[in-house]
């Protein structure tokens, strides 16, 4: 038979209403738990997202971040494309959303048009599309220079896939644990977020 000297009874009762007394406020109705904040140092206890049913997986995707990242990676792709096509030139500089390249030879304006078009595909609309071709930039020339400008659409459309990507990746991850609620995104003015839920499923 197990004995406990009388102040190790006395700890555990006291444990014990102490435990109860805390958790008290979590099963009294809100109007209680309101009295008894104001009046008291109970407070219900906050659950974690995960024992309140789900968690959240919030991704971020940064517009301005986004742009400047073309916009260091294209006067390296401008570089490689002029030099694979031989054709000289005397700069290439930045100016807010646009690359500005300016040739040697003003002969060269119709052949490093064409050399620089690799660098600006049509973006693939899918099967919903309007018919509108979408570029990520649009191109001028005139006399010894080509600007490319970045264009908004184009980076609405990288935005776009680039959220479909995150929530197929989020999806894949959560699948074999998760039951995936329908995935929500939205737009912001400086970023893209996308959210979804994931409930767990009970064991089997």
């Amino acid at each position: 038979m197990l004995y406990f000297s009388q102040w190790k009874i006395v700890a555990i009762i006291l444990s014990v209403v102490a435990g109860l007394l805390l958790s008290l406020p979590n099963v009294l109705p809100p109007a209680a738990q309101k009295y008894l904040a104001q009046h008291t140092i109970a407070r219900p206890m906050t659950l974690g997202l995960d024992l309140q049913g789900g968690s959240y997986v919030l991704l971020e995707i940064d517009r301005n971040d986004l742009i400047n990242k073309l916009m260091e990676q294209l006067p390296g792709d401008i570089r490689g494309a002029l030099r694979q096509a031989r054709i000289p030139y005397k700069g290439i500089n930045r100016s807010g959303n646009s690359v500005i390249v300016r040739l040697s030879d003003p002969a060269d304006l119709d052949k490093a048009r064409q050399a620089l078009d690799i660098l600006n595909p049509p973006l693939d609309q899918g099967l919903f599309s309007t018919g509108t071709t979408i570029r990520i930039y649009s191109i001028s020339a005139q006399d010894q220079q080509i600007t490319f400008t970045l264009s908004d659409q184009g980076i609405d459309y990288r935005i776009r896939r680039a959220i479909q990507q995150s929530l197929k990746i989020v999806e894949i991850a959560l699948t074999p644990l998760a039951r995936p609620s329908r995935p929500s995104s939205s737009k912001a003015a400086t970023g893209s977020f996308c959210k979804c839920r994931a409930f767990k499923t009970p064991n089997r």
